[in-house]
């Protein structure tokens, strides 16, 4: 059941009023070697025993410099605990996550304040 926040990162629950304005779940399933289509063009496909993983995709609204700040500080390097809402069964999961690379661009900067693009950063299960 969704909980009224999309996203829990390592307990800070990440506002969608004041920073996400797209959630993105990717459903993974992750195959044995030996799956892939053999010389006939016969697919054969042999399922993980812990097969599945999630990839989370969170886009920004336009940020100022302060808020750009105050999100990535929620996305530190090495192992990130999320709570997400999981679209494919209604519930909120938890898992242990790596954030992907970051691009920022500014958009424009007036009176010394910076206003940056949105941006989307990929947050894949390990």
């Amino acid at each position: 059941m969704y909980k009224m926040y999309l996203l829990k990162v390592n307990n800070v629950v990440i506002s969608t009023n004041k920073y996400i304005t797209g959630y993105k779940v990717a459903y993974i399933d992750l195959s044995e070697d030996g799956s892939g289509r053999n010389a006939g063009g016969t697919m054969r496909i042999i399922y993980a025993a812990d097969g599945e993983k999630f990839k989370l995709s969170i886009t920004t609204k336009p940020l100022t410099e302060e808020e750009l700040v105050d999100f990535f500080g929620n996305f530190p390097k090495g192992e990130i605990n999320i709570e997400y809402f999981n679209p494919f069964t209604g519930t909120m999961k938890t898992g242990v996550f790596y954030r992907g690379d970051r691009e920022i661009d500014i958009n424009f900067i007036k009176n010394n304040d910076a206003l940056f693009n949105p941006f989307t950063i990929n947050l894949t299960e390990f």
